[in-house]
């Protein structure tokens, strides 16, 4: 689950297939991420892949060579292990701040949603750069508060990476959250009560505070492209 992105003003919009399409902006949002650099043939990673389903959709659209997803959960990762089988597509357990994986040995990573969770981003940003090979890059899209965005973009700034690209995408995720709030209730309708007032304030439907956030101004979604040095 992801909060969504809508292609504005005459953008590409992904074909799907017919079993993707509940899941639309989700995924739209992983198609604009992974659009930023060209990965096909390459060696990917996705930190903090959750169920892994965008990951998925990476491999199967953007064809790397080799496409791993990793997550903290060990649940997560045998969820999507059993779930999402392609020649060339794993999963497997890590900590962002602690990457299971050699030095330069990945071509491109990718950071959906996940980095404010993080307890040291400073940390996870050095381990990009220590396991990204020379010349690779970090696709990255995540939101933060108003008080936090400029900490956010000085962490960027002094990871030892270039930034290439930084959107601001907040327009295009209020934009899937209104047209995705109807499939979501009407999901959500289904859970036990517990579990939707678990669920609901992260899935920024229509009239949540996660939604009155994105609109008001108070928090802020970007994406980035970034690139360790050759």
């Amino acid at each position: 689950m992801n909060l969504g992105y809508a292609p504005l003003n005459g953008d590409q919009v992904p074909d799907l297939e017919k079993t993707e399409e509940p899941n639309r902006y989700g995924i739209q949002l992983y198609h604009h991420v992974a659009s930023g650099a060209d990965i096909s043939g390459k060696r990917v990673l996705e930190i903090g892949c959750g169920r892994g389903g965008g990951t998925h959709y990476v491999m199967r659209r953007f064809k790397p060579a080799e496409m791993i997803g990793v997550d903290y959960s060990s649940q997560c990762v045998k969820l999507a292990s059993q779930r999402y089988r392609l020649p060339g597509l794993s999963f497997t357990e890590g900590d962002a701040e602690a990457l299971p994986f050699d030095d330069d040995s990945a071509d491109a990573m990718i950071s959906v949603e996940s980095s404010h969770c993080y307890a040291n981003v400073d940390k996870f940003l050095s381990e990009v750069l220590r396991v990204l090979k020379p010349g690779g890059t970090l696709l990255l899209a995540d939101f933060r508060d108003l008080p936090e965005i400029e900490t956010f973009r000085r962490q960027l700034d002094n990871s030892g990476m270039k930034i290439l690209r930084a959107n601001n995408i907040s327009t295009n995720v209020i934009r899937a959250l209104e047209l995705d709030t109807d499939r979501k209730r009407e999901m959500f309708a289904k859970l036990q009560r517990s579990t939707f007032k678990r669920l609901e304030p992260l899935a920024g439907m229509k009239g949540s505070r996660v939604f009155e956030a994105f609109q008001t101004g108070k928090t802020i979604h970007q994406s980035f492209v970034l690139k360790k040095s050759e």
